[in-house]
């Protein structure tokens, strides 16, 4: 027992650094500003004054200005967002968007089809969990330390990369007050051709799910429910893509996704806006296969306000 009681001792003073420094890790990592902090509080502090509010995925967040609304809107919308999400963030906001006159919700090639937490992404499920404070769409295990360690969400690796700087990191630098994060166009800009058109609708179709359809139709159904007992016109958009993309996609997949658009939309007297293949948009337009760029987004806000927002 003797021989024990310096052994602990040793191996207090040994692990001591090691816990402080995971400690005063775990704390820098969860001052990180990302897109999802910085919009869940842009929100909150806008949400109160806000006439449009803009729900959707990537082609909305990139896509949708609302610098160039004649009303004040605000953009929700993030990457990978699914219908749950939107659900979930308008349930969040609602009682305090007093002056909310339009809903837009951006529905893409694979919306009704799409969940994150059985994608490739089901990582972002923890994302709106630790920093939008919302329930996850599926129950995680108690053994993923995801759960309890934000070394663990943004893995040792990007940890590392982020302590070199002494965590003086910004993971959302672009992300306008209105929510907006503009794709500007560099030499290094994803080559859009139809090569690469058909690796991203490829991608597409293979997080598309038929089993998830009864449950994103549910979402929106509830999304469209909490609108109309506020009195607020809710609009359904799909944005616009490149030729490269919609070309490649499967036919009776896009017809089927604007049937059923069109028929929630006449069901609950919504305006449906279909963009997908609108000819205003060319290749000067897009980032990428299915990403306006600054370009591209300031001319789709600006139709959204002429077409939309009357």
């Amino acid at each position: 027992m003797s021989n024990a009681i310096p052994f602990i001792k040793r191996l207090i003073l040994f692990l001591l650094p090691l816990t402080i420094i995971l400690l005063y890790t775990e704390v820098q990592l969860r001052k990180i500003p990302n897109s999802y902090s910085k919009k869940k509080l842009n929100l909150e502090k806008q949400i109160g004054n806000a006439e449009v509010l803009v729900l959707g995925s990537s082609q909305a967040l990139h896509g949708i200005d609302p610098t160039y609304f004649s009303l004040k809107g605000i953009n929700a919308a993030n990457i990978s967002q699914s219908l749950y999400y939107d659900k979930e963030i308008l349930k969040r906001e609602i009682d305090k968007a007093k002056n909310l006159k339009y809903l837009i919700i951006t529905v893409s090639y694979f919306t009704y089809f799409y969940e994150i937490h059985n994608s490739l992404e089901s990582w972002r499920d923890l994302y709106y969990q630790k920093f939008w404070k919302l329930i996850p769409n599926a129950e995680t295990t108690i053994w993923d330390a995801k759960n309890y360690s934000y070394i663990a969400l943004y893995t040792p690796l990007k940890t590392a990369k982020y302590a070199t700087s002494n965590f003086n990191v910004d993971l959302a630098p672009t992300l306008k007050t209105n929510g907006y994060i503009p794709l500007i166009n560099k030499k290094s800009i994803k080559f859009i051709s139809d090569q690469e058109g058909k690796k991203r609708v490829s991608l597409h179709n293979s997080i598309i799910k038929i089993e998830n359809f009864k449950h994103t139709i549910a979402y929106l159904n509830e999304i469209i429910e909490i609108a109309k007992t506020k009195n607020i016109k809710v609009v359904i958009v799909t944005p616009p893509v490149y030729k490269t993309y919609y070309e490649n996609c499967n036919e009776k997949l896009v017809m089927a996704n604007d049937h059923l658009t069109q028929s929630i939309s006449n069901y609950d007297n919504i305006k449906y806006f279909n963009y997908l293949k609108d000819k205003r948009f060319d290749k000067n337009d897009f980032y990428d296969n299915d990403h306006l760029n600054l370009q591209g987004a300031k001319k789709f806000s600006s139709i959204i306000n002429t077409e939309i927002l009357k």
